[in-house]
């Protein structure tokens, strides 16, 4: 049963997210769209996982699971980073030290949001090869997970770095609520005065969305970062050598090995669950007004329409999430 229910609740994610994408590319909300589309991508790997592993320790998609446990160790620097380019860019907004008014301020505010949520990821990926022990493990019902070598330097370059992060987001999201309450009688006007695209309900619901991120994130991270330390303690860094040392094993678990390691579970499931949550809180606050609704009605006529379904008359429309 939760196999089926992470199927349903993921697959459903991946429509709640994609369906109001284009109007936040066309408002420029990048940093918006890399925690969206971070967001899908983690659904999909583990969507995918969860139906090729039920009940299974096989081994039928090598390079597969070389590429898809490179970006889960990403996606735990890519949600928290694109969260903090949305706090980042409130917080500026709130105390008027970067209010994007031309085209060109925006685009650089696009360049430091890819920077920041996509390039940074990029490298962290890199990195953690330096700290990788073996080749990836295999655990039943979860699928391919990256392997890292617990060592000091690892903790230090891979494991806390998401601990880091979301302490910076939580310290923005304080310091742009702060700010707000600080000017709340002259902020609309400021909105309004911005050409951000933004107005105070949207202001808030993004404040809304990247805080409830970062309070999700943080004791997560902070859970799996503490869940290491106990279980499998700190290696000896000795070498490169020692460290890739057999690196094309493979390591595999059973299901019953979580019988006597349940710290080690919860942690894979709070990883894998913390992607369609976030998608559902991101539909809570964007996706529940007029012109969402709009959207997501003629996107889902749209996929029932090959099979004769059409939508009725008076109910399209055009129109963004609000």
């Amino acid at each position: 049963m939760p196999d089926v229910l992470y199927l349903v609740f993921a697959s459903i994610s991946i429509f709640l997210v994609i369906v109001p994408s284009p109007w936040h590319v066309a408002a420029w909300n990048s940093a918006t769209c890399y925690l969206m589309l971070w967001t899908t991508i983690g659904c999909i790997i583990h969507l995918v996982n969860s139906i090729v592993w039920h009940h299974s320790l096989e081994n039928p998609a090598p390079i597969y699971c070389d590429i898809s446990t490179k970006i889960t160790m990403g996606l735990s620097m890519a949600i928290p980073l694109s969260s903090l380019c949305i706090n980042r860019r409130l917080h500026n907004i709130a105390t008027m030290s970067s209010v994007a008014v031309t085209k060109a301020q925006k685009r650089r505010d696009v360049i430091i949001d890819t920077l920041i949520a996509f390039v940074i990821p990029l490298i962290f990926m890199a990195v953690h090869y330096t700290m990788q022990g073996h080749r990836y493990d295999i655990i039943e019902n979860y699928g391919c997970w990256p392997a890292t070598y617990p060592t000091a330097p690892a903790y230090v370059l891979v494991i806390a770095p998401p601990v880091v992060v979301c302490s910076i987001s939580l310290v923005y999201a304080t310091l742009s609520l702060r700010a707000f309450i600080r000017r709340r009688t002259e902020f609309n006007q400021l909105l309004k005065s911005s050409s951000t695209g933004l107005n105070s309900g949207r202001y808030f619901r993004l404040m809304a969305l990247a805080s409830s991120e970062v309070l999700i994130g943080l004791p997560t991270s902070l859970y799996f970062l503490i869940t290491d330390l106990k279980t499998i303690g700190v290696k000896p860094w000795i070498s490169w050598e020692d460290t890739h040392y057999n690196f094309g094993f493979i390591n595999y678990y059973p299901a019953y090995y979580f019988k006597f390691n349940r710290a080690t579970q919860v942690a894979l499931e709070l990883n894998r669950w913390t992607f369609p949550f976030i998608a559902f809180i991101f539909f809570a606050f964007f996706g529940i007004g007029e012109e969402a609704r709009k959207n997501y009605r003629r996107a889902f006529y749209t996929v029932l329409k090959p099979f004769g379904v059409q939508q009725p008359l008076g109910t399209t429309g055009k129109g963004a999430s609000q």
